[in-house]
């Protein structure tokens, strides 16, 4: 499945589409009925009273919708589980990719330490009854684009090329992890704030049903 950019979603009709035992479902939280993206996940309740967290494009897919309703109401979310483990692996490979050790240098070390703090974020992101559908088309995103805006200001922006996306993060080198702000079209533009000159890595890792990946740049602040 490519890049989706429905938008005019109308999530309310979806909801109340949805057959019994498990429908009609009801809209929660914040979350507006017209959706800027159908990939963007938003919170529901079913008739049995179970919350969860499902995007328009699964809310309309009756196959899919089917195995997150019998997913969710099994009382364990797998799913859920199996993918925090593959997030996991992918940001410890990634950051210990060319390491000798162990035993590990100080500074292999601490990278090894602030990945586990970096996957705790980005696994925080991540509701855990947030049901991610596998999807074959595999998420990817373009080299970064970093720079040094003054003021010890840097940005990063990239571009989610392909695949469906959920979420995104920022480690902007500096020990700062947040969220990423992801537009409708798959664009990340943020920007931080040092509190020194020097060389930092920003790297990025967004998350969705077509995968996991990362992109990271050395840039300097002066």
């Amino acid at each position: 499945m490519a890049l989706s950019t429905i938008t005019n979603t109308n999530i309310d009709n979806a909801c109340a589409a949805v057959d019994a035992p498990y429908g009609p479902l009801t809209r929660v939280g914040s979350a507006p009925n017209t959706s800027p993206n159908s990939n963007i996940q938003f919170e529901v309740q079913s008739a049995l009273s179970t919350n969860f967290f499902i995007s328009y494009e699964d809310l309309t897919n009756e196959a899919i919708l089917t195995k997150i309703l019998a997913d969710v109401h099994g009382g364990t979310n797998l799913n859920h589980s199996a993918y925090i483990a593959q997030l996991g692996i992918t940001v410890m490979n990634a950051n210990i990719a060319g390491m000798s050790g162990p035993p590990f240098t100080d500074s292999e070390y601490a990278d090894i330490i602030h990945a586990f703090r970096f996957f705790q974020f980005l696994a925080g992101l991540i509701p855990d009854t947030a049901y991610i559908e596998y999807d074959e088309n595999p998420l990817t995103m373009s080299d970064l684009t970093t720079a040094d805006n003054g003021s010890q200001e840097g940005e990063v922006t990239a571009t989610l090329t392909d695949g469906r996306w959920l979420w995104a993060a920022i480690d902007w080198g500096d020990g700062t992890v947040e969220a990423a702000t992801i537009s409708a079209l798959g664009v990340i533009n943020d920007t931080h704030t040092y509190a020194g000159a020097d060389t930092y890595t920003m790297r990025v890792i967004a998350i969705g049903p077509g995968g996991i990946v990362e992109k990271r740049k050395d840039q300097a602040i002066a």
